[in-house]
């Protein structure tokens, strides 16, 4: 039934075939919505070129070209002998010919849309009123199996059926004659049937396939398809759904059957395994590769691991390789809008053979590692990257997604092969793999980019290797990272300003790994402004001043830390619930400074009075605070009986911590100090070895307080084989210290040149460690935060070397040393005060009192300098006796147990006449002295 290019000529066989004719024209070009997901269902034909309506004539050819790149994505192009052209082609084209054979005129094509993307298309010749044919169906390859292909078919038969049309036929493969007979109830045709019930002739390009087939009765039935030619590959969809049965879900791979109400549950076993290929390969015509592919997909969701890998070993991908490559290069290049010249040759792969070969590779790779090879597997997930990597060098264009699983496959595998390297404990090689996976455009969604960014992060971090960066990948020059833990950094902030910008959603994950980074390497402000960046919402109000303290405190910020933690104890957080943890961290802090001592013993008083809602840890921390903070305030407290009450409850509080927290050797620690300070020395004395037994002798402060107790017991050569002990098991900077310390007892026991010799080998050895880090910068980064601790531990040895030599009367060296002191810190109040001893030493009163008043200008309540001040004051005449008096009264204001300050005090009252006085002052220097450590507590 075809249509003359002169309209006005009629030669319809009969009125019933013009109907058909004219039913059909009325369906061209109508958008018919089916189903219930705004499907569109549409009849095309092509319009002549003498067409009024240009614009109609152009949409209606594009759609058609749209529909021939779907066919061509399932049909490798064939060229028939005669004249060179593509059939597939010339059926959606309705080109004709003088030969019957290749006169393709009156074909329809058939479209399902949905938002304007062509999901599957159908050619249909009706030939009378008697039957119609289906040469050829398509659907895209990722909308196979969602029923797109029954949809358009079922709209098809309905139409069909309501024009009058009786039979609708389609050619078939001899291998699926059986399925469509047993499994669908179509009925064999011959071509005696066709010559005498159709009166038609059996299309020319379906002969090779031996079998034409129709189903009629009791209404219009649709079934399969086709394949023709030789090397033709054909995808239908509609899977059965039964997982049982290896020959059904090897045509639902391959789309090749549609389920209707009949059951058909044809079963294959393991042994036929080489029979089903041998069939697939007739039915679909795949080549022997795809085949093995396809059996060993359905093998490996079987949960056959085993024969997956058996099968999937059969595929030679080295030869294919170069084959694959070319394929994904010609068929991801752009070009311009489809014509002769773009048309890829028929020699190049499809890129659904690509695609399906590509799946088979990371199949075999997880079918390796659920056997455990995991090396074995990821070297076959290497296979992916380098072929996709050679075909495409520049990265993913995009809209390579669109048409085929090329781009899903490389995506699977660039983030599986990491995982089996990692699975190996291959790290270096999972951060390559990492690596690689970032630095092209590979066209990854956003949660996948940064899902591979957070675990890069993460083996750089926790991997314990050290990768760095190969020189082709440091496009910043110096400014690229030096370490694993510099680039983890980077990888984190680049997220954290992803989640800033809304682009990926909050991770906390990310937030801990760039705590846990900045906080090694001691970015502590820079964690702190990430923490202030974060979205409202992601914390609450405490949590968040909380988190800010903390890295504030780390970073030596305590005045800050202490504003947001008392905003955390404010009014404004009355009726939430109370923060105990920062409540704590307020009392930690203000411990470590005695002006806060106030405010640390109301954030400890906090703590207790919700005894009821705290364990038993927390309150025995909340005592110990409690007792360090009051302690603290005891030492700047102005008037004498509020001192000795918060002495009281200093020992009280922390023996009831000690009680409590018996496991906890840091309330001993603290008892033992208090006690010390206190000169209640046989208690102090007993709580530090509680503490250094506690700590199993792996505490060099534990050692130090213990030292320094023995010394104030006046046991100087005891406290130097403390220190001998201690200097076994101590670290390099706890060693510096310790030597120090030894050098101090050295010289309470009027060992000067031994404390000198002390001295010069802690200088040789701070040199020599300087000279290492200024050889390695790593080690000098490493040690970065220890610097400061080194230099101010060199400043007080030329500083306690100038007063020795002072003292000793070698005035050339004690002005070396003095020199030494103020270059390492020349507004150091120290510095000045052993200025002022040396010009003492000379009867240089003037040059010394200008000295201490410097030393008092940089730090007022400097205690030492307040005494030599008064001291230089005494000597000057009876005149300054009241100044005197007055500067030693401040210093014992300062510190009540500095027995010096009590001395001077007595020389006052001596020399004005009040014996009685000075006898009291002297005798409580005398005490004071007999128990006071060789070296400052605090």
């Amino acid at each position: 039934m075809f249509e003359r290019k002169n309209p006005d000529d009629h030669w319809f066989c009969s009125n019933k075939c013009e109907d058909i004719f004219s039913g059909l024209k009325k369906l061209l070009g109508r958008s018919i919505v089916v189903g219930a997901d705004n499907l569109i269902w549409t009849l095309l034909k092509p319009m002549g070129s003498d067409n009024d309506d240009l614009q109609d004539l152009s949409a209606i050819n594009d759609l058609l070209d749209l529909a021939l790149e779907v066919m061509h994505e399932c049909f490798e192009p064939v060229k028939e002998a005669y004249n060179g052209r593509d059939i597939v082609e010339d059926v959606i084209f309705n080109r004709g010919s003088d030969l019957n054979r290749l006169n393709f005129r009156g074909f329809y094509t058939v479209l399902l849309e949905r938002d304007d993307e062509i999901l599957t298309v159908a050619n249909v010749r009706v030939l009378g009123d008697k039957v119609a044919e289906v040469p050829f169906v398509a659907t895209r390859f990722e909308y196979r199996r969602l029923g797109m292909c029954r949809i358009l078919m079922s709209e098809l038969e309905k139409h069909l059926m309501n024009l009058g049309v009786e039979r609708l036929v389609l050619p078939s493969a001899s291998s699926m004659v059986d399925a469509w007979i047993n499994g669908f109830g179509f009925s064999m045709m011959t071509d005696f049937d066709i010559r005498t019930e159709l009166r038609i002739q059996c299309p020319e390009f379906s002969r090779p396939l031996e079998s034409l087939m129709s189903k009629g009765e009791g209404g219009l039935v649709w079934a399969g398809l086709l394949a023709y030619g030789t090397r033709e590959q054909f995808k239908f969809e509609e899977a059965p759904q039964s997982p049982e049965s290896l020959a059904t879900r090897d045509f639902s791979a391959s789309g090749l059957s549609s389920r209707t109400a009949g059951d058909w549950d044809s079963k294959l076993e393991d042994s036929q395994v080489d029979e089903a290929e041998s069939t697939l390969k007739e039915a679909l015509s795949l080549n022997y590769e795809e085949a093995r592919a396809l059996l060993g997909r359905l093998e490996y969701q079987r949960g056959n691991f085993d024969a997956a890998l058996q099968v999937f070993q059969g595929i030679d991908v080295r030869s294919l390789t170069p084959k694959m490559i070319k394929a994904i290069a010609e068929r991801t290049r752009q070009r311009k809008p489809r014509s002769k010249g773009d048309i890829v040759p028929a020699t190049v792969m499809s890129m659904r053979s690509v695609s399906l070969l590509l799946e088979a590779i990371l199949l075999k790779a997880k079918s390796l590692e659920e056997l455990g090879h995991c090396r074995e597997a990821a070297k076959e997930c290497r296979i992916i990257l380098d072929i996709v990597e050679s075909a495409l060098p520049n990265g993913m264009p995009e809209g390579v997604g669109e048409d085929c699983k090329l781009e899903e496959m490389f995506h699977k595998a660039l983030e599986f092969l990491p995982i089996l390297w990692t699975k190996a404990g291959l790290i270096d090689e999972a951060i390559i793999a990492y690596r690689r996976a970032l630095v092209m455009p590979w066209n990854l969604d956003p949660l996948r980019l940064a899902g591979v960014q957070k675990d890069l992060a993460s083996i750089l971090l926790f991997g314990a290797v050290e990768a760095k960066l190969p020189p082709h990948l440091q496009t910043w020059g110096p400014g690229s990272p030096n370490s694993s833990t510099e680039e983890a950094i980077l990888l984190l902030l680049v997220l954290m300003n992803k989640v800033a910008y809304g682009e990926i959603e909050w991770d906390e994950e990310i937030m801990d790994h760039l705590t846990y980074a900045l906080s090694i390497i001691g970015q502590f402000e820079l964690l702190a402004e990430h923490v202030e960046q974060v979205r409202p919402g992601v914390y609450n109000r405490a949590d968040r001043w909380y988190f800010l303290a903390l890295c504030y405190s780390a970073a030596g910020q305590n005045e800050t830390a202490l504003n947001l933690l008392k905003k955390v104890s404010g009014f404004s957080e009355s009726k939430h619930k109370p923060h105990i943890s920062s409540y704590l961290l307020g009392a930690k802090l203000c411990s470590e400074d005695p002006k806060h001592a106030h405010d640390g013993i109301n954030f400890s008083h906090k703590i207790i009075n919700l005894a009821n809602h705290q364990s038993q840890h927390f309150m025995g921390e909340a005592h110990k605070l409690l007792g360090v903070c009051y302690g603290n305030a005891a030492r700047i407290c102005l008037s004498d009986s509020e001192r000795i009450l918060l002495h009281k409850e200093s020992l009280n509080s922390l023996s009831h911590a000690a009680l409590n927290r018996q496991e906890d050797p840091e309330v001993l620690y603290s008892l033992a100090l208090e006690n010390t300070l206190q000169r209640n020395l046989d208690a102090a004395f007993d709580n530090a070895v509680m503490y250094t037994e506690t700590m199993a002798g792996n505490s060099v402060r534990g050692w130090k307080l213990l030292s320094l107790i023995v010394s104030a017991q006046q046991r100087f050569r005891d406290a130097e084989i403390v220190v001998d002990l201690a200097l076994d098991e101590s670290g390099r900077i706890d060693q510096f210290e310790l030597l120090r310390l030894k050098a101090v007892l050295q010289i309470a026991q009027e060992q000067p040149k031994l404390a000198i010799e002390t001295y010069r080998i802690l200088l040789s050895l701070i040199q020599a460690q300087r000279d290492l880090q200024d050889k390695n910068p790593v080690l000098a980064l490493i040690f970065e935060s220890e610097a400061l601790a080194e230099r101010n531990l060199e400043l007080a040895v030329w500083q306690d070397l100038a007063a020795i030599y002072s003292k000793l009367g070698s005035c050339p060296d004690a002005k070396i040393c003095m020199d030494k002191a103020k270059l390492l810190d020349f507004h150091s109040p120290r510095s000045w005060h052993t200025t002022g001893v040396f010009f003492e030493a000379q009867s240089l009163h003037k040059e010394a009192l200008v000295s201490f008043s410097v030393s008092l200008s940089i730090d007022p309540d400097y205690v030492p300098s307040i005494v030599s001040t008064a001291d230089v004051l005494m000597k000057l005449g009876k005149q300054s006796f009241p100044v005197a008096r007055s500067f030693l009264m401040n210093a014992l204001r300062l510190d009540p147990t500095n027995h010096q300050a009590w001395f001077s005090l007595g020389l006052i009252s001596k020399m004005e006449g009040s014996l009685q006085q000075a006898a009291d002052f002297f005798q409580a220097a005398y005490e004071l002295k007999l128990s006071a450590p060789a070296q400052s507590l605090v």
